[in-house]
C-alpha cells in the first residue's frame, strides 16, 4: 500500500514570486494615487489663480470703461497705477502694491481713504509684470482732453505657499479697456 503524500504548502519560489508582483502592484497603485493628488492639487491652485486675475479684471475694466476720466501716474504711457474719476465724481486709484500683511505684491483698489484688495493673499504678482498702459485717443471728437481714451491692463498672477515645483501656477491677465469718457 502506498501513502499518498499531500501538497502542505507553497515552494520558497512560489512565495517569492508573489510578494515581488504584490510589491510591483503596490508600488504603481501608489505612484498613481499621487498623481491624482497631485493633478487635483494642480487644477484647484490653477482655478484658484484664474478666479482671481479675472475678477480683478473684470471689476477694474468694468470701472475704467465708465470712468469720466482716467490719469496715470507716468508719463512714459506705462504706470504701476491709475486714477480714475467715477461717475458719481468720486476717485478711484487702481494699483499693484505690496501687502504689509502678507508681503505680497495684490491688485488693489483705494477709494475714499479705503483700500481693497481684488486679489487674494494666495497669490503674487512677481515683481516686474504688472502695469497699466495709457494711450491717447487718436479721435479728437470721442477724447477728453489730457486723459487717455484706451487702458490695458497687464499682469501675471503666481502661487504662493510651499509647493512642488510642478505645482506652482503663473498665468498672465492682459485686457485692453476703451473708455467712454462721458
Amino acid at each position: 500500500m502506498r501513502i499518498k503524500k499531500d501538497k502542505d504548502g507553497f515552494t520558497l519560489i512560489e512565495m517569492l514570486v508573489v510578494v515581488t508582483v504584490l510589491g510591483v502592484i503596490v508600488v504603481l497603485v501608489t505612484e498613481i494615487l499621487f498623481t491624482i493628488v497631485r493633478s487635483a492639487n494642480k487644477s484647484r491652485l490653477t482655478t484658484d489663480a484664474k478666479q482671481n486675475g479675472e475678477y480683478a479684471l473684470a471689476v477694474m475694466s468694468k470701472m475704467i470703461r465708465n470712468a469720466k476720466t482716467v490719469t496715470c501716474d507716468s508719463s512714459s504711457g506705462t504706470a504701476s497705477e491709475i486714477t480714475i474719476l467715477n461717475p458719481d465724481f468720486n476717485s478711484t486709484t487702481f494699483e499693484f502694491v505690496t501687502d504689509p500683511l502678507v508681503d505680497n505684491v495684490r491688485v488693489a483698489s483705494s477709494s475714499a481713504g479705503v483700500r481693497e484688495y481684488l486679489t487674494s493673499s494666495k497669490v503674487t504678482i512677481p515683481a516686474g509684470t504688472a502695469s497699466f498702459e495709457c494711450i491717447p485717443s487718436i479721435l479728437p471728437s470721442n477724447h477728453v482732453d489730457g486723459y487717455p481714451d484706451t487702458i490695458i491692463i497687464n499682469f501675471q498672477l503666481t502661487t504662493v505657499g510651499n509647493y512642488r515645483e510642478e505645482e506652482k501656477i503663473n498665468l498672465t491677465f492682459k485686457t485692453t479697456v476703451i473708455t467712454r469718457n462721458y
